[in-house]
């Protein structure tokens, strides 16, 4: 990880998430937490990398699942990273708060060369 900022949003777009983690239903409007950043991809081949994020409320509750439109599941983001480079992601998370306090950026898996089903 290089960076990454947070901040409140809506989502754009409605969709569905299925998963380990659940069932998910998403509406147009609905409230989120954004974090974009960059990654940088140090070996040498082109790889995803799957991001997931723990994030917290002012009541130290960690809040919802990762859920993104692109993602193809629940849980994390899921972004082509070229060997060598750098690259952007953005992870979303349904939440009506506006009081998050802190987040921690993990790699949800071993980076791959194609992405999982």
């Amino acid at each position: 990880m290089v960076d990454s900022q947070l901040h409140y949003s809506v989502y754009n777009e409605s969709f569905t998430r299925s998963g380990a983690t659940g069932s998910y239903l998403i509406n147009k409007g609905d409230s989120c937490v954004i974090i974009n950043g960059t990654i940088r991809n140090d070996y040498d081949q082109d790889y995803y990398f799957g991001i997931t994020a723990d994030v917290y409320n002012s009541k130290g509750e960690k809040i919802g699942s990762v859920l993104r439109i692109n993602s193809p599941q629940p849980g994390f983001t899921l972004e082509k990273v070229n060997s060598s480079a750098v690259g952007v992601f953005e992870i979303q998370i349904k939440y009506d708060g506006k009081d998050i306090v802190s987040y921690d950026l993990f790699i949800a898996f071993e980076p791959a060369e194609t992405p999982p089903p």
